[in-house]
Parts: C-alpha cells; sequence; structure tokens
C-alpha cells in the first residue's frame, strides 16, 4: 500500500499538467493576498498610465493615489495601459498569471526534454517563496530566457525585444546582450537592439509630446542616478558588511559583468555546447540580482530561475546539490519574513543577505565551471537545441 502511494505521489508531481496548475495557484494565491492588503506597488503602477497619459510627471509623490514613488519607464507606464483600467482584481490576476506563466513558458522553450520537468518543478517550488503577487520581477526573468530562446532560434528582432522590454523595467536585463558575443551575426543584433531600442523608448508618444516625454526621461534618470548609491541585498552590500567596502557601486558591477563575460571571450569554440549556453544563461539571471543595487525579496525569482536551469543542466555533483538547496532554502525565512512579520524574524534583512550569500556562491561556482576550472564538469559538446521544436518564442 505504502509503495502504491508512493507511485501515485511520484506520478502525479511528475507531470508537468501538476506544475502548470501549481504556477496557476501560485498565482491566484499572490492575487488572494495582494487584494486583501490591496498592495501598494499595484496601486504605483495602475496610476502610472493616466498620469503618463495627463501629461503628469510620472517620478512624482502622489499621496492621495498612493505611497511610494514609481520608478519604471515611461514605456512601462504605456504598456500597462490594460491593467490600470480593468477592474483591480481583474487585472492583478491577469498580471500575476502573466508574471508567472510566462516562466513556465520560457522554461518550456530553452530547456530540452530531458530537462525541462525538473527546471519547471525547480522554478515552481521558488516561485512559492519568491513571488510577491504586485511586481514585476518574473516577467524581467521571462524576457531575458525569451530573449535567450529567441537567439537559438536565430530570432533576432524577437530577441531584441525581450532584451529592451526587460531594460525598460529593469536595467539589468541588458546584460543578456552578452548571448550575442560568441555569435557570428552580433553586428546584425546590435543593429536590431538600436533599432528596437529607440522605438521602445519613443513609444509612450502614442498618449504624449515630445517635451513632456523629454522631462519623463530626465526625472527617471534623476531618480535612478540617486538610486545607485543604495546596495540592497547585493555583493557590494556583502562587502560593506564582510570588509567595510565604502566606495561607489559602478567598480564592483562592472568587475562582476567583465567577469561574467569572460568565459564567452575566452572559450568562445565552447559556445556550440548546448549545455555551456544554458550554463551562461543561468549566470545572467543570477548575476542580474547579486549585482543589482537595488535587490530585494522579489528579486531573487529571477535568480531562482537561473539556478534551476543551471542545476537541470548541470551533471550531479555535491557541490552543486548543496549550492541548489542552500539558495532555495535560503528564500523560505525571506517568505517568512514578508508573509508574517515578527514570526521567525522581526527583519527581512537579515534573510535577504543570506540569500544573497548563498546565491554568490553558487554565481562564482557557474564561472568556475564555464571557465572549465572544475575537472568534474562533463563538458559534453552538442547542439542538440534545434530538437527542441521551432515554437514561437512569443
Amino acid at each position: 500500500m505504502a509503495s502504491k502511494l508512493k507511485r501515485l505521489v511520484r506520478a502525479f508531481f511528475g507531470h508537468y499538467a501538476t506544475w502548470l496548475g501549481v504556477y496557476f495557484l501560485v498565482a491566484a494565491i499572490g492575487t488572494f493576498v495582494c487584494i486583501a492588503r490591496e498592495c501598494n506597488n499595484f496601486l504605483i503602477f495602475r496610476a502610472a498610465y493616466a498620469h503618463l497619459a495627463g501629461q503628469r510627471i510620472l517620478y512624482l509623490p502622489y499621496p492621495r493615489e498612493h505611497a511610494d514613488l514609481f520608478k519604471y519607464s515611461p514605456t512601462f507606464a504605456l504598456l500597462f495601459a490594460p491593467f490600470s483600467r480593468a477592474p483591480f482584481a481583474v487585472a492583478l490576476f491577469a498580471w500575476n498569471l502573466l508574471n508567472v506563466m510566462l516562466i513556465h513558458r520560457a522554461l518550456t522553450l530553452v530547456m530540452p526534454p530531458a530537462q525541462r520537468l525538473e527546471a519547471i518543478q525547480l522554478a515552481g517550488i521558488g516561485l512559492v517563496t519568491t513571488v510577491d503577487g504586485t511586481q514585476s520581477n518574473g516577467l524581467v526573468a521571462a524576457l531575458v530566457v525569451l530573449a535567450f530562446a529567441a537567439l537559438e532560434r536565430d530570432r533576432i528582432a524577437r530577441a531584441a525585444a525581450a532584451i529592451f522590454a526587460g531594460a525598460l523595467i529593469k536595467l539589468f536585463p541588458l546584460s543578456a546582450c552578452a548571448f550575442a558575443l560568441p555569435r557570428r551575426d552580433r553586428a546584425r543584433f546590435a543593429v536590431a537592439c538600436a533599432a528596437v531600442g529607440v522605438a521602445l523608448i519613443a513609444l509612450p508618444l502614442l498618449v504624449t509630446d515630445v517635451p513632456t516625454l523629454a522631462a519623463q526621461y530626465r526625472a527617471w534618470w534623476a531618480m535612478g542616478t540617486a538610486d545607485a548609491t543604495d546596495r540592497g541585498a547585493s555583493i557590494m552590500r556583502l562587502m560593506h558588511l564582510a570588509a567595510g567596502y565604502d566606495g561607489p557601486n559602478w567598480p564592483i558591477q562592472l568587475g562582476g559583468a567583465g567577469l561574467l563575460i569572460l568565459p564567452v571571450l575566452l572559450r568562445p569554440a565552447r559556445w556550440a555546447d548546448g549545455d555551456f549556453r544554458r550554463t551562461f544563461l543561468a549566470s545572467v539571471l543570477v548575476f542580474s540580482v547579486i549585482f543589482n543595487h537595488k535587490a530585494e525579496q522579489a528579486s531573487f525569482i529571477i535568480a531562482v530561475t537561473g539556478m534551476a536551469i543551471w542545476y537541470a543542466t548541470s551533471p550531479r555533483a555535491p557541490v552543486r546539490s548543496v549550492l541548489t538547496g542552500a539558495v532555495f532554502i535560503s528564500t523560505v525565512p525571506i517568505f517568512m519574513a514578508v508573509a508574517a512579520p515578527g514570526l521567525v524574524t522581526s527583519s527581512v534583512d537579515a534573510p535577504l543577505l543570506a540569500a544573497s550569500a548563498c546565491c554568490a556562491a553558487a554565481w562564482f561556482t557557474m564561472q568556475g565551471e564555464l571557465l572549465d576550472l572544475f575537472p568534474e564538469r562533463d563538458a559534453r559538446a552538442e547542439s542538440e537545441f534545434m530538437s527542441i521544436g521551432d515554437e514561437p518564442v512569443m
């Protein structure tokens, strides 16, 4: 009886439909919680379109409508229009569903069949502890993965659109441009990025005029410049606490970017290996969190997605299993601190820093693998990716 029950449980959790349901359930629970709390972030997002269309500066306080400030691009405000006009609960559920299900779709596109379910399972587990219910980090993670999938299928314009759509939410998706470095068509990709970037930046002209839009971008730049001194739950913060580093963030971020692209510069021939490419994708995702000076609780869904791809891609090894387990376990106290303040810890700060340290250890290990510093890596040169299928990326 026990063995039969065990087989049934394994079969249940080993089915794609189960995990599709888990992703849907995460979106539904996040929606329910935020409806009960009337989450402020979603109020900010919903108000942004009306401010943009009404020729009002997006980055000023509007205390009668919401607390805090809008911090994303004017293009984000424009594209949020459908969610700003629908009823609150409907719009919130649609937004959460977009953030969650797009991760599921992106993983389906980038992972080969033998690794796909495991990546979806791990990311689904991570969603439970990192999903915020009003943030855009799931969308950002999915756009980076979709950009990778588009380039794998030689869909240059779609890759550029995914990267710049993410960058107009948070700047760190620009690191996904590194996917084009080993490609022969990188010049064509650069042209596509320039064209798509200009088009997306100018898109709000559909509802506003040139002087007002220019003022919006100046205000957004000023806000970003002011925020650049923050450290968040980043490597820079860890360095400050561990070694007393008080310098600016940008030298550390620049050094991290250099280390990120080093494997593809030193070992371009390895790009023919599908596992190498997917490990690099995982590295870009984790990099986008640990070097982000604004990293917060919701940011870790990006890192968790990267960890899921890395673990599903890589050959089993004790160090890799320990690091992956540590990252996922470290997100639980963050979830508890946000969901039930005071129950486990009075502040989310310490759990965030612990998660950041675990992600940093995993990221340096990824980079070591990509540089072939660890002999246990099974570097199988293969190019099986195109056998996944020619499904549309978006």
